[in-house]
């Protein structure tokens, strides 16, 4: 079982690179099958891990260490034990479509006794429910704006609920669901919006208040011999006719859909350092919390008033040269070789138990 490095002992600097640390790595990423969703948006966003474990095979092969993809299908644990990899990767976010179902694939890691990179089965079944991500946060005192868990389209409204209202899906990352129509300033839209997702996902709604004209920051927390944290803006366009900015599965996947990137990461500039300061002391609380491992990213709105709320977390988030990740340590001039070479490097320290 994976330890919190926050509460770790720093060891002393690892000497060497890569290919001295490890031999054979496994990149094992989600089994993504057209049937397996029940949308195209689904199946898009699930379908880039395939695209991002060959972009890691080739950075590890550059650093002349061996590496093997392997879906997460009926055959992997049997390819683990005759692989006998030194690292496994987790790049799994869903098993036959279902996120839930993903939480199992570090317990075969955990099984075969084989040190994994990424968060454990805890904190995996933590990020597949964003309901209950917030209810930890909450407690936790982490900012997060007022949100209800809706099983059925006609449920009542809290009463301290406040339009506008966005809706989400509660097991989804990705964007998959956000659209222009998310958020809602009736009841009558909420109940629309909320039957339409429930039909066709399956899976219960989550609503939250909207926080409007806010900076939307991409927060990064990575962990090495040291923990790195860092923020960035993301910058896009609202559309003239929308009377909301927001991140739609359109604005998120626009290269994988043929157009232009509308997206750009840039460092969060603020006069308040006790602003920077907070939300940083939060993203590393919230990592914790949540049980997280190694690399983590989160979402976070700063209103008007310098407020700043969690919007959402992501354990396991895109790894890759492209990656939000990887973007957002630019804008603070971090490479992402460097980044993936710290993650490795704790992998390789005695700072986890698994």
């Amino acid at each position: 079982m994976k330890n919190n490095f926050s509460n770790q002992i720093k060891p002393s600097p690892l000497i060497g690179k890569p290919n001295d640390w490890f031999s054979h790595i496994v990149i094992v990423r989600s089994d993504v099958k057209r049937e397996y969703f029940p949308t195209e948006e689904a199946y898009i966003s699930e379908q880039e891990c395939i695209l991002r474990s060959e972009q890691i095979a080739e950075f590890l092969e550059q650093f002349k260490v061996r590496a093997t993809i392997l879906p997460a299908n009926d055959n992997l644990a049997q390819s683990l034990v005759e692989l006998k990899p030194d690292l496994c990767i987790n790049f799994v976010d869903s098993i036959r479509g279902s996120l839930s179902l993903a939480s199992g694939v570090p317990g075969i890691f955990d099984l075969l006794n084989l040190p994994y990179v990424g968060a454990g089965t805890l904190g995996l079944s933590i990020n597949s429910n964003k309901f209950l991500s917030k209810t930890l946060l909450e407690n936790a005192d982490i900012p997060t704006p007022r949100y209800q868990l809706f099983q059925t389209p006609r449920q009542e409204l809290e009463y301290d609920m406040r339009f506008p209202l966005i809706v989400k899906l509660n097991e989804e990352h990705g964007s998959v669901g956000m659209a222009n129509v998310s958020v809602v300033t009736t009841e009558k839209e909420l109940h629309a919006r909320a039957s339409e997702l429930l039909e066709v996902y399956k899976q219960p709604v989550l609503v939250e208040e909207f926080i409007d004209d806010a900076r939307e920051i991409t927060g990064v927390v990575v962990e090495s011999t040291q923990i790195k944290s860092f923020l960035s803006e993301r910058v896009y366009e609202k559309p003239k006719d929308e009377q909301f900015k927001l991140l739609t599965f359109e604005t998120k996947w626009a290269t994988d859909l043929g157009l232009e990137e509308p997206v750009s990461y840039t460092q969060f500039e603020t006069d308040n350092k006790q602003l920077v300061a907070n939300i940083k002391r939060d993203l590393r609380h919230a990592f914790d919390v949540l049980r997280m491992d190694d690399y983590a990213r989160f979402d976070i709105m700063v209103d008007k008033y310098n407020n700043y709320y969690f919007i959402d977390c992501n354990a396991n988030p895109t790894l890759g040269p492209e990656s939000s990740v990887a973007r957002a340590a630019r804008a603070n001039n971090q490479k992402f070789e460097t980044i993936l070479i710290d993650i490795l490097k704790r992998n390789k320290l005695d700072l986890k138990d698994n």
